[in-house]
């Protein structure tokens, strides 16, 4: 086997597979495109014999300008994650310039795997998680070749029996898959047992990866910007829906509106939230995944729950998500909440990164427990500088007029306001056209305006900045609501994939004093044709595997607390939680005095030393207590299989031949080839491997009964004993 030039391939190899991962994890396509074939230059420039490392000079220059980097992006944009696996990355490619011994070879892994790890604190999502087990079997094999070729390549060190022959490099490679199976096996154990919070805050704001990437939601909505909207299939959030029974709701023909941002103030083009919207809001501080905080004056029954995980949040104040109208809410997280009792707006503060929470809706309406005594109050017309407010009235009493609704707020009654909404949002659908190009508007016009009379298309902002604009011109309350439709469901998995594309904008209408009905102006045909699923074979593909990130995520990056104590009560029914255990140990050392600490110290010491003699003693007898348990095996094996066992026994004795060295050759008889190499076993061991060859030939030709199966028995423990 050439281990120069398998350490070579492995290693480049090796270098490719971390960095591709890691830029798949931050979404860094332009470090991608930089650094993976800076790295194939890298490496071939370096490689012996044609190539040759960088003078020294230049190494130190690469490295001041990596230092002068760091300190820019430190002051720019602070310490985070992606500014140290970036500068390890450049770490990476100048090592690659200076490989002048093994010594440098193995830097060069070593970096690898400190880029893995800052790989694992980018993002958990499934895909990173394929690839960093290939890069970690890749990793391991590296290492295996690399440390038997240093010991080859060292003087002093050379090996017994070096890996020669075409079988070394199947050898090796089943050697790593084995290790990486075990190292697997192993994390997997610790993954289970560990407490969850051990180490929580360790590594700062690191230490909650995000499951995916940016969000296509906006908390304001600006109109007139020009440019075309380029709709992304990323997600965003995953959501589970449940009945009151714990059944699942969702199905593919049911789309559910997720609320995030109530806008009631619109401002040249600008819908905004009024400042006060949460002065009558409440403040929750959730630290664990206790009951669910009733978001309101009293508990409300609700008739819908979301589980919903958020892929990505930011570390300051966020929005959540939720159907309307929301009753209660329950995070997995620590977190502060904030819930508007009157909008039904959910904002929270924390750690960025992924977000779990579970919230329980009313999910129609009117609702006696929200509803105020009296009639709904009539709004005035929005005016603003650039508006021509007598426009709208006039096209909304129009709109009524032929629906035949009185347009007048005073002579209307309150019946009729949901007919008056419906047909306000349904005029949208003839002489309007859904685009996600946005043309520039005209200077002094208001983009609503604008839209509305004169050009006649754009995107759902647009439907719903006109629709609010209509109804308040005819005194009846509206807001735009912006957030996302949940529209594409996964039958394999249960839940609905929430993507960037799927971010909307619609509007609530007052039906009732404190009662808001949601209406969509959005023409049903272009909605449809925008958010409903493709069913080519590439997007159920892509489905399969949605479900399957669905499931690490829901099974794997959100395995708490709470789920682990679960898991220790189905699987051995046992009520025990290590996060408590751990909180209650410590308790109890801060407690303590310092002499029962000191005993406490002294007791573990002890019982480990114990523990370490055990096995150490163990693996001093592995080779006796072996034999001793194989031969025990070995009989009981034997006596229940009475038909076959002078054919065992043949075969064990031509494998122990072959261990000792001399291996039977298959034209050969067993007896010819104990004789003829004799002197190579030694008297005593070519007597008793004669003996047990005659014995053989009896049992299997001659005399196959109970009494020949015991002497072959004594027989082969007699031989494979000897030394």
């Amino acid at each position: 086997m050439n281990l120069p030039g398998q350490q070579n391939r492995l290693g480049l190899l090796l270098v490719l597979a971390t960095i591709t991962t890691y830029c798949v994890a931050d979404g860094n396509l332009v470090l991608f495109a930089l650094s993976a074939p800076a790295a194939v230059a890298a490496w071939f420039l370096s490689a012996p014999p044609l190539g040759r490392p960088m003078p020294r000079p230049v190494i130190n220059l690469l490295l001041l300008g990596i230092l002068a980097y760091t300190l820019h992006r430190v002051i720019r944009t602070g310490f985070d994650i992606s500014t140290v696996c970036e500068i390890i990355t450049l770490t990476l490619l100048v090592k690659l310039l200076d490989r002048r011994s093994q010594r440098d070879f193995g830097q060069v892994v070593s970096i690898c795997a400190y880029l893995g790890i800052g790989t694992i604190l980018t993002s958990n999502s499934f895909l990173v998680g394929i690839m960093l087990i290939v890069c970690l079997i890749i990793l391991v094999l590296t290492t295996l070749v690399y440390q038997t070729s240093l010991a080859v390549t060292t003087r002093g060190e050379l090996p017994r029996r070096p890996p020669a022959g075409r079988h070394a490099v199947r050898q090796l490679r089943n050697l790593a898959i084995s290790m990486s199976i075990a190292g697997m096996i192993v994390s997997v154990i610790v993954f289970l047992l560990v407490p969850r919070r051990l180490g929580s805050g360790l590594f700062g704001t690191w230490g909650n990866p995000a499951a995916g990437q940016v969000t296509g939601f906006a908390d304001e909505v600006e109109l007139g910007t020009p440019g075309f909207i380029t709709p992304s299939a990323m997600p965003v959030l995953d959501l589970q829906v449940f009945g009151p029974d714990g059944q699942p709701l969702g199905a593919p023909e049911l789309v559910y509106y997720l609320r995030g941002a109530v806008l009631d103030v619109y401002e040249d083009g600008r819908w905004i939230r009024s400042p006060d919207a949460f002065e009558r809001g409440l403040r929750h501080r959730i630290n664990s995944a206790l009951e669910p905080k009733i978001i309101g004056p009293s508990p409300i029954h609700w008739t819908i729950e979301q589980r919903i995980t958020l892929r990505n949040v930011t570390q300051a104040r966020s929005h959540l998500f939720a159907i309307w109208r929301p009753v209660a809410i329950q995070t997995l997280q620590p977190s502060v909440i904030y819930a508007a009792t009157d909008t039904g707006t959910l904002l929270r503060e924390g750690d960025g990164g992924k977000f779990e929470y579970i919230v329980r809706s009313r999910d129609f309406e009117p609702s006696r427990s929200f509803a105020r005594e009296g009639q709904p109050a009539a709004v005035d017309p929005v005016t603003a500088e650039n508006m021509d407010t007598a426009r709208f009235i006039a096209l909304a009493g129009q709109i009524l007029t032929n629906a035949g609704i009185d347009p007048d707020a005073a002579r209307r009654r309150p019946s009729q306001i949901e007919r008056a909404a419906e047909a306000i949002a349904r005029s949208f659908d003839v002489g309007f056209e859904y685009t996600l190009e946005a043309d520039l508007v005209p200077p002094g016009i208001d983009p609503t305006e604008w839209f509305l009379f004169e050009h006649k298309a754009g995107h759902c902002e647009y439907y719903a900045s006109a629709m609010a604009l209509l109804c308040r011109a005819v005194g009846i309350n509206a807001r735009v609501i912006t957030g996302y439709v949940a529209t594409e469901f996964n039958e394999a998995s249960s839940h609905y994939v929430v993507r960037q594309s799927n971010a909307h904008a619609w509007v609530e209408v007052e039906t009732a004093p404190n009662v808001w009905k949601s209406y969509d102006p959005t023409p049903s045909a272009d909605f449809m044709r925008l958010h409903e699923p493709s069913q080519s074979l590439l997007a159920q593909a892509r489905r399969l595997f949605d479900a399957a990130e669905f499931l690490w995520i829901r099974n794997v990056v959100s395995f708490g607390a709470e789920r682990q104590e679960s898991l220790f009560r189905s699987a051995f029914n046992i009520n025990w939680n290590p996060d408590r255990a751990v909180e209650d140990l410590v308790r109890r050392m801060r407690n303590r005095q310092p002499r029962q600490v000191i005993q406490l110290v002294a007791m573990t010491a002890i019982v480990s030393a114990v523990g370490f003699l055990v096995v150490f003693l163990s693996w001093r007898c592995r080779q006796s207590s072996g034999r001793a348990l194989r031969s025990i095996l070995r009989n009981w094996w034997l006596r229940i299989l009475p038909k076959r066992d002078a054919q065992i026994i043949y075969r064990l004795f031509c494998r122990e031949l072959a261990r000792r060295g001399v291996p039977k050759p298959a034209s050969v008889p067993l007896l010819t080839h104990v004789e003829s190499n004799a002197h190579r076993l030694g008297r005593e061991q070519a007597l008793v491997a004669a003996s047990l060859a005659r014995v053989l030939y009896r049992a299997r030709f001659d005399a196959p009964d109970s009494a020949s199966l015991d002497e072959c028995i004594r027989q082969w423990n007699l031989f494979s004993r000897s030394v």
